[in-house]
């Protein structure tokens, strides 16, 4: 039988020659490592969001921004719209996948989606009542 399937023999540390009296420090053995502290804060990690619910709640919160400052409707009604669809896409997800974050954005981004299809509607029907009621005087002060 050869030596390589032989039990090793690991050499112990030495003891310290004085050993410590109890209230005093005792260094440690010879050989010995720290364990060094586990990484982190002792928190455990935010879930992955959803992209779609974070694009959501950006074109819905956009959508809304654009019908108040923005006399031209078309392009707050179409990003309102892209909100509205990717928020049911988002929650859709989120129903499939539970481990993710990211239900908040994709219910803001629903919520403020319509809000701004409405009022996009809101205007495109005053504006049509009041082209039809006014003729041509009023529309210099619906595009002013």
């Amino acid at each position: 039988m050869s030596d390589q399937f032989a039990p090793q023999q690991h050499p112990t540390p030495a003891q310290p020659a004085h050993p410590a009296q109890p209230g005093q420090y005792a260094p440690p053995a010879a050989g010995y490592v720290p364990v060094p502290p586990a990484a982190g804060n002792g928190y455990a990690a935010a879930p992955p969001t959803n992209g779609l619910a974070l694009a959501s709640m950006i074109c819905g919160l956009a959508g809304l921004l654009g019908n108040v400052f923005v006399v031209f409707l078309v392009m707050p009604f179409f990003v309102s719209l892209a909100a509205v669809l990717l928020g049911h896409v988002a929650l859709s997800q989120l129903k499939k996948r539970p481990g993710t974050g990211g239900r908040g954005m994709a219910i803001t981004g629903l919520v403020t989606g319509y809000v701004a299809v409405g009022v996009a509607a809101i205007a495109v029907i005053v504006g049509l009542v009041a082209l039809l009621s006014f003729g041509a005087f009023a529309t210099p002060f619906l595009f002013s």
